[in-house]
């Protein structure tokens, strides 16, 4: 009969070699994106990865209309920005208000848009809540392992790029603050959960430019951030 330490030495040891299997070969795939009405502009085409028993998009996410059609709005001016952060209206921006955004940063949203009840992610995708990125990190091995293994091996500094074994290919697109400065573009990449914490504030993942762990914190839901969807 194992001891109790050798089981979890067990475990641990089992999640290692799982995350090795994974890192070596990342399950890749295409899907079609069809028009919704009045949408002109949908993602024709949405690359996920299989991490695990999860599916995320390969690419931060970029759309620019919810499920239904309806747009989002584009807010440029900080003033703007802020007002809209503080009275829950659905915005989005790109990192210093560049146009076209950076090759596959993707977009940074405010939290009325991401949890907007129209639906930010199209069919069949949602905005994962911190259990997800908390199942992600575990599957990996946690701490910095899970970090190198989802950033991207390029668009970070130096020797802190990641493996990108994964096929995640986390970014540093930096982010917007409630008040519509941009900040820390090429250094950080932060990502939305769904979870609004009692202090009003909102559960988010950070992905750091050196080799740290991915960082938990609640942040103002009027901050623009990334955002990965993951299937239903």
């Amino acid at each position: 009969m194992l001891e109790k330490n050798a089981v979890v030495h067990v475990t641990k040891m089992a999640r290692m070699l799982a995350a090795t299997f994974l890192l070596v070969s990342p399950t890749v795939a295409q899907t079609s994106i069809t028009s919704t009405p009045g949408n002109p502009d949908p993602t024709p085409i949405i690359e996920s990865v299989k991490i695990g028993t999860q599916v995320w998009m390969r690419e931060n996410y970029a759309g620019t209309r919810f499920r239904n059609g309806d747009p989002i709005a584009l807010l440029t001016d900080d003033s703007t920005w802020a007002e809209a952060g503080r009275n829950g209206v659905p915005a989005y921006t790109t990192y210093s208000n560049q146009m076209p955004p950076p090759a596959k940063w993707g977009l940074l949203y405010n939290f009325a848009a991401v949890t907007d009840e129209r639906g930010i992610c199209p069919e069949g995708w949602r905005v994962p809540d911190n259990r997800d990125w908390l199942v992600l990190e575990d599957f990996l091995g946690g701490g910095a392992q899970a970090a190198k293994a989802l950033k991207a091996t390029e668009g970070w500094p130096g020797r802190y790029a990641g493996s990108d074994s994964t096929g995640f290919g986390a970014l540093p697109a930096g982010w917007r603050t409630q008040e519509g400065i941009f900040y820390l573009a090429g250094r950080i990449g932060y990502f939305w959960t769904s979870e609004r914490s009692p202090d009003g504030t909102v559960m988010s993942h950070m992905v750091f430019d050196v080799e740290r762990p991915i960082f938990r914190i609640g942040y103002d839901p009027g901050m623009g951030q990334s955002l990965r969807c993951i299937a239903e």
